[in-house]
């Protein structure tokens, strides 16, 4: 699933440059390959594919030879797609990389650039997209999760990802070992689990519940991972600061000098009473949740 999703946006971003370069949009072929570069190649696959290629089962084998013939792939290509714009940098790291048997060229910028060919194998995938990109939502919700409580990096807290149709959980399953890698989980204990139908168990005590969308929920286990009372000490104090800091906004509101006070300064104060609000509600909320983790 990783490496079809990958060579599918390898596609996308291909077509997205030769659509810029063809129409002198230039700043929108150097963001779709900014964007491949950056926040498909290197903060998802190669993070997700670590697990895998570091693996050293025999069974795993064939899989490490092909993730690493794709993440060639990427490589090679990536590099002749931004060559146009990184001139310099991308011929000196393209001398760097092995040469295939079927490469002619001695430089890059003799080198043929992409193009949007399924007999090259970069063929559109909508499914192994939707997969990789609810997995990556997962992985996103874990790692908030994880700073919301200040879970220290080095934890690795068990995660169950609950997942209301079946065919959600046939199409994340593959892609367990990724989001470990990912969240920063137990990759032992990150399993995917469909509820279809039949009710879901109750969370066991310790357990922190985060929806990702209607379909899917997570369930991380940090209950003995984080100082609860540390948190709510933190937590308490922050809520304390901004409490303060809209009382004095309302005293001042109340006062009867506030009457003169100019529309736009009314308007700004307004403004800025939701935001403490809306920063005390959060701050309620967070102590809610940390005293249920310990069972209060």
């Amino acid at each position: 699933t990783l490496e079809r999703w990958m060579l599918s946006r390898l596609r996308a971003a291909t077509a997205a440059a030769h659509a810029g370069l063809g129409g002198f949009a230039l700043g929108d072929a150097v963001q779709a390959i900014y964007v491949l570069w950056y926040n498909e190649l290197c903060d998802v696959f190669l993070e997700a594919i670590k697990p895998l290629v570091y693996a050293d089962d025999a069974a795993g084998a064939p899989l490490r030879a092909s993730l690493r013939q794709t993440l060639y792939t990427m490589l090679d290509a990536g590099l002749r797609l931004l060559h146009p714009f990184m001139p310099f940098v991308t011929e000196e790291l393209w001398q760097r990389l092995a040469r295939r048997p079927d490469e002619p060229a001695r430089s890059i910028m003799m080198a043929a650039y992409p193009v949007v060919d399924d007999a090259a194998g970069l063929r559109a995938d909508a499914d192994a997209e939707a997969a990789v990109e609810l997995a990556s939502a997962v992985a996103a919700a874990v790692r908030s999760t994880r700073a919301a409580y200040a879970l220290p990096p080095k934890a690795k807290p068990p995660l169950a990802v609950h997942c209301a149709a079946a065919a959600t959980a046939t199409s994340l399953e593959p892609l367990a070992a990724s989001i470990a890698a990912l969240a920063n989980t137990d990759a032992a204990a990150t399993r995917i689990v469909s509820d279809e139908g039949a009710a879901a168990a109750p969370a066991p005590a310790g357990t922190v519940q985060v929806a990702v969308n209607a379909d899917v929920q997570l369930r991380l286990a940090i209950g003995a991972l984080v100082d609860v009372p540390k948190l709510l000490a933190a937590t308490q104090s922050k809520l304390d600061k901004v409490a303060a800091r809209l009382a004095k906004l309302e005293k001042r509101r109340a006062s009867p000098g506030y009457a003169k006070v100019t529309d736009a300064a009314r308007e700004k104060d307004d403004t800025t009473v939701g935001e403490l609000q809306a920063e005390i509600d959060t701050f309620r909320a967070s102590i809610k949740s940390f005293e249920a983790l310990r069972g209060e």
